[in-house]
């Protein structure tokens, strides 16, 4: 009887685990000034790019792994001298060339959230190990990028790259 009721704790903690693995949570930034859905709680880590002609800037990443997967929400400030250079689209071209110089552009389609120009790309790394799912939307002066990167047999669903891509809004003021 003993052992029986400890194997019904067991499994039921088993079960509750997995079930809080695959519970997708609000996350929000007030820094970052948005919100999006992860299927847990992501890591925030800073680094700093040195761009060619604007210095350095800070990147802020937000980022989840599971199973295979990785999930991240990528924002940057730019200086307003590159979006008095450049036009949106010029800028977002530059961000496709760069993202899709490091695997092969599958697809590309020019997208908008709110009123803020975007594209969303797929991209498969050269090697063909990992898919790639990569929204860039300009707003005002910051630049998002809304990512997943996956494992090429990982079974990951077109449904959970839905929810997290969909999810994503720009939070006013």
């Amino acid at each position: 009887m003993r052992t029986r009721l400890m194997l019904l704790v067991l499994l039921m903690v088993v079960v509750l685990i997995g079930c809080q693995q695959d519970a997708w949570k609000e996350f929000s930034s007030r820094e970052g000034a948005f919100s999006i859905l992860f299927p847990g709680t992501p890591i925030e880590t800073i680094q700093q790019a040195n761009t060619v002609a604007d210095g350095i800037i800070n990147v802020h990443i937000f980022s989840f792994e599971q199973k295979g997967s990785s999930y991240f929400v990528l924002y940057s400030d730019y200086p307003e001298s590159v979006f008095k250079r450049k036009d949106a689209n010029k800028i977002l071209d530059d961000m496709r060339d760069s993202f899709v110089s490091k695997g092969k552009l599958i697809s590309e389609d020019i997208v908008s959230l709110d009123e803020y120009p975007g594209r969303d790309l797929r991209i498969k790394t050269l090697d063909g190990k990992y898919n790639m799912n990569d929204c860039i939307y300009l707003v005002k002066n910051r630049a998002y990028q809304i990512m997943t990167m996956t494992e090429k047999d990982a079974g990951f669903s077109e449904e959970d790259l839905i929810k997290f891509l969909e999810s994503f809004k720009i939070l006013e003021g």
